[in-house]
C-alpha cells in the first residue's frame, strides 16, 4: 500500500489527466481506486490521530497526578522550613550545628525590596515624571472594531482566519 504523499500525488496527477484529455473509462476508473486508496488511509491516519490523541489524554492525567504529588511535598518542605525559622526565631537562635547540618538564618540577597501601598491608585499621581513609568501599548479591540467597521487606523489591518483540521 502506498503512503499518504503518494497518493496524494497520484490522485492529483489523475485528476491533471482527466482535466486534460477527454474522459476515458479506464482514467476514470483508476482515478476512483486511487480516490477509495487516499478515503482508506485518509481514515486510518484518522485512527492513528485518535489513539495518539488517547495517550496524550492519559499523559496530561498523569501529569497532573504527578504535578499534585510534587505540590504536596513542596508545601511540606514549606511547612517544615516554616516551623524552623519560627521556632529558631522565637527562641532567638541564629544558629544551629548538628552533626551533618549546619542550619543558620541569615539575609536575603539581591536588592532591597520597597513597600508601598499597592491598593492606593493615587499613590503614582503624587510621584515626579521620572520616577514613573508608563507602558503603553495598542488597544486592538477598539482597533478590530474599527477597522471591521470600515474605518482605517494607520498600521493596522484585519488578517486572515487561519485555517485547521476538524476530525468528527
Amino acid at each position: 500500500m502506498s503512503n499518504l504523499y503518494e497518493i496524494t500525488g497520484n490522485l492529483l496527477m489523475l485528476q491533471e489527466m482527466l482535466e486534460d484529455s477527454v474522459e476515458d473509462q479506464v482514467l476514470t476508473d483508476t482515478l476512483e481506486a486511487v480516490q477509495g486508496e487516499y478515503e482508506y488511509k485518509m481514515e486510518s491516519y484518522c485512527k492513528i490521530i485518535k489513539n495518539l490523541e488517547a495517550d496524550v489524554d492519559a499523559l496530561k492525567t498523569e501529569v497532573d497526578r504527578l504535578t499534585s504529588k510534587r505540590k504536596v511535598l513542596e508545601n511540606n518542605v514549606s511547612r517544615l522550613k516554616k516551623a524552623m525559622f519560627d521556632s529558631m526565631k522565637a527562641t532567638n537562635t541564629p544558629k544551629v550545628k548538628g552533626q551533618v547540618f549546619t542550619i543558620a538564618i541569615q539575609k536575603n540577597g539581591g536588592v532591597i525590596p520597597i513597600n508601598y501601598d499597592k491598593d492606593n491608585k493615587d499613590i503614582t499621581l503624587k510621584l515626579p515624571d521620572e520616577l514613573v513609568v508608563v507602558t503603553e501599548k495598542p488597544n486592538l479591540d477598539a482597533i478590530r472594531e474599527l477597522l471591521e467597521s470600515g474605518n482605517a487606523v494607520e498600521g493596522f489591518t484585519l488578517g486572515e482566519r487561519g485555517e485547521s483540521l476538524r476530525i468528527k
